[in-house]
């Protein structure tokens, strides 16, 4: 089994499967299909990469099984890397879709099955006390997160953070203990915090851009909204201020945007199924060119040269901790 191109869509309605060989969608699924095969289809018509109007065969990114289903119950999303397999066509008449508008997917109750899933309700305010309460300690530990994301042995703050975080009183903790329940809970969340769709499209940046300073400028750039939807932009924000204030200062536990790139890369850079493979020390440098490119975005703008950061205006008060 090879890797190539690939292509992705987005089911926009439920489909039943008819015969063995078919995939079952659910309005949201991500399906993931070879190029070469579809181009090879004896059916291919110019246009149908965008406009599928045959049976397509490729892999559900939900369920993780692979099989037939119709190009006309999908979207185009965009390319994609895939690992290939021999498929032969298998002609046979087209259903027709479901009559009326398709079910949005971003609904309550579909955002499991989303290409961006939504957040957690309480995410954004679990991470921002955890780093609130992080901070007050004073950063002053040599060893802050450089333990792995199963560090965290307390079964009853897991608990706590998953339920309620608001009902935790963070100052019983030790700083240690709150880094590592703050890794523990990014690595917890229940999809990635950046989409595998765009780590495919920050590894391959990474790997055309020689240039650390470059690189964080493109990585801002891709993992801003509209491409990174507006919760998952608010939280990594939280932590690149975190980690602006753990790269500045006297204290302790002071760190280099590589280091801190190592430790939380492959927490925060998870690929999909058919996301593009990268090394971990790949994802480390594409970390830290962010947090590098995010500390020179939070240094004053020059007298008479103002900037505006588009995210900066849509952070609350009580989820920003700051970068100075």
């Amino acid at each position: 089994m090879a890797s190539s191109d690939g292509l992705q869509y987005r089911a926009l309605y439920e489909y039943q499967k008819d015969r063995e060989e078919d995939l079952a969608l659910c309005p949201g699924d991500v399906l993931t299909v070879s190029r070469a095969g579809l181009l090879g289809s004896p059916n291919y018509k110019d246009g149908d990469e965008r406009n599928p109007q045959g049976w397509l065969h490729g892999v559900n990114e939900r369920t993780k099984e692979r099989g037939d289903f119709p190009g006309t119950y999908v979207e185009y999303l965009g390319p994609a890397r895939v690992a290939t397999a021999a498929t032969k066509a298998r002609p046979r008449p087209l259903p027709l879709p479901p009559a009326g508008t398709p079910t949005p997917w971003g609904l309550p109750g579909q955002a499991e099955l989303a290409e961006h899933p939504t957040l957690p309700e309480q995410a954004l305010p679990t991470v921002a006390r955890l780093i609130e309460a992080l901070e007050k300690q004073g950063l002053d530990s040599e060893v802050l997160y450089r333990s792995g994301p199963s560090a965290l042995g307390d079964a009853e703050l897991k608990q706590a953070l998953l339920a309620d975080a608001s009902a935790v009183d963070m100052d019983l903790y030790e700083a240690q203990t709150l880094a590592d329940a703050l890794k523990w809970y990014l690595q917890e969340l229940p999809s990635p915090l950046i989409p595998p769709a765009l780590y495919s499209d920050l590894v391959h940046m990474a790997q055309e851009t020689p240039s650390l300073e470059e690189c964080g400028q493109r990585a801002r750039a891709l993992l801003a909204p509209p491409a990174l939807p507006q919760p998952q932009a608010l939280l990594l924000r939280q932590l690149a201020r975190h980690f602006c204030h753990l790269c500045q200062g006297t204290h302790r536990s002071r760190s280099s945007p590589r280091l801190l790139g190592e430790l939380f890369g492959e927490v925060l850079l998870r690929p999909g199924a058919a996301s593009t493979e990268a090394s971990p020390e790949l994802r480390a440098r594409i970390l830290e060119s962010f947090i590098m490119a995010s500390e020179m975005a939070e240094l004053p703008a020059a007298p008479g040269s103002p900037t505006m950061d588009p995210l900066v205006t849509t952070v609350t008060a009580s989820w920003d901790p700051g970068c100075s």
